[in-house]
């Protein structure tokens, strides 16, 4: 929503900061997650993405760009994995 001097009002603002916080949150989660080689808290770091793009908490490029950390990069790519993060999740 904007005023009428087309700045953002305060509520988008809060918004975007929650939306944001979400997102770092569960990014955090997965990096934890790939930092300690756990695949079972990347499969929970994923289920969160998941559930917070349902319910609209993230947009879906936020959900792209968590599920190529934690999927396409953390869970099906050891080899990435061993390399920005010293191993591979068990």
């Amino acid at each position: 929503m904007k005023s009428t001097d087309g700045s953002i009002c305060r509520k988008e603002e809060g918004e975007l900061q929650r939306e944001q916080s979400i997102k770092s949150e569960i990014k955090r989660a997965a990096e934890y997650a790939l930092r300690s080689h756990r695949k079972n808290l990347l499969y929970e770091a994923y289920g969160s993405a998941k559930t917070a793009f349902e319910l609209n908490a993230i947009t879906k490029d936020e959900f792209y760009e968590l599920n190529d950390l934690i999927v396409r990069h953390g869970l099906n790519n050891p080899e990435w994995c061993r390399k920005n993060y010293g191993g591979v999740p068990k």
